[in-house]
Order: structure tokens, then C-alpha cells, then sequence
């Protein structure tokens, strides 16, 4: 099974890039994705970057906020894209551009579960860097919305979260 990154531009959700801290563990949420929809499957897991915008906030605040179960990706049972189709209604004033809005519910969408959220903790790019990931898609690819894990990088991510998250 592979493991992605997702990512989310929180400056389509609040004002100057701050960074968002709605996630919660157990509760269900979709993404809009216009790659590799037809690679990922249901129960790969993924992970949450924020990408900051760097004219906002210093760089160390961008990373990994969260972890997920993808549920269900395209096509979908009845019942999941009526899951979907919920949690968009549950959206609409969320976002702080509607064409943002618009052209995000129209992609293929994934249905995910939090099971892990780091929003007071998260994993940084500083921290991905001193641990030898200076390579994962964040940090070269920027602006894409979805990436595909090698193993040893995620395994390597992995391993940083349950150090991090250890007292």
C-alpha cells in the first residue's frame, strides 16, 4: 500500500496564511485531487502539509498537521459520495475564494478519516530536512496538491512523528 502527502493551501481558507488547526481525529473530511486518483486506494493513509505562503509566515510553520485513512476514492459507493457531497455542503462559507471553491469541489474527490493530528506539534520542513527527507514533493514541487511516498520516506516520517509526539 502507498502513503501520500496531501497538500492544503490554508490561504484559501483564512487571510495571511495562518496556519488552520481544524482537523480532528475520527472526523471525516474530502479532498479535491486532479492526480493519481486512479492510483491511490482505500485504506492508504496519507498525510496533511500545510504550505504556508512564504510572504506570511516564516517557512518553519509549513509541514505536516495531520494524518488520515483515505475511505474511499473515485468511484464511490453510494453512500460515500453522499458522505462527500455532505461535507462540501458543510464548506460552503469556508472558503475565501469562491473560484477557489468552485474549481476544488469539482475535482475528483477522496473521502478521509483523521487519525492523527498534530496541529500544536507539527512535523516541519526543518525538522524533514535535518532528518535527510530534503527531497519529498513539498519541498521541490511546491504548488502541487498531491504527492506519492517512496517507503523509506515514509517510513522515515513515520519514525519522526512517534519521536515527536513521545514526551
Amino acid at each position: 500500500m502507498s502513503q501520500w502527502i496531501l497538500q492544503l493551501n490554508p490561504n484559501f481558507f483564512v487571510e495571511k496564511g495562518e496556519p488552520i488547526s481544524f482537523y480532528q481525529k475520527g472526523e471525516d473530511d474530502w479532498w479535491g485531487i486532479s492526480r493519481y486518483f486512479k492510483q491511490i486506494e482505500d485504506g492508504e493513509e496519507a498525510y496533511i502539509w500545510q504550505s504556508i505562503d512564504y510572504r506570511f509566515l516564516p517557512h518553519k510553520l509549513r509541514g505536516i498537521y495531520a494524518k488520515a485513512t483515505i475511505i474511499s476514492v473515485p468511484p464511490h459507493s453510494k453512500h460515500h459520495q453522499m458522505r462527500i457531497n455532505e461535507l462540501k455542503r458543510q464548506d460552503v462559507g469556508k472558503w475565501t475564494n469562491p473560484a477557489v471553491e468552485q474549481h476544488q469541489k469539482s475535482k475528483h474527490s477522496l473521502l478521509i478519516r483523521y487519525i492523527d493530528c498534530y496541529a500544536t506539534n507539527p512535523l516541519t520542513v526543518d525538522d524533514l530536512v535535518m532528518a535527510g527527507l530534503p527531497n519529498i514533493g513539498p519541498l521541490r514541487f511546491f504548488r502541487s496538491e498531491i504527492y506519492k511516498l517512496a517507503e523509506p520516506d515514509a517510513l522515515k516520517i513515520e519514525t519522526l512523528l512517534r519521536d515527536k509526539s513521545d514526551p
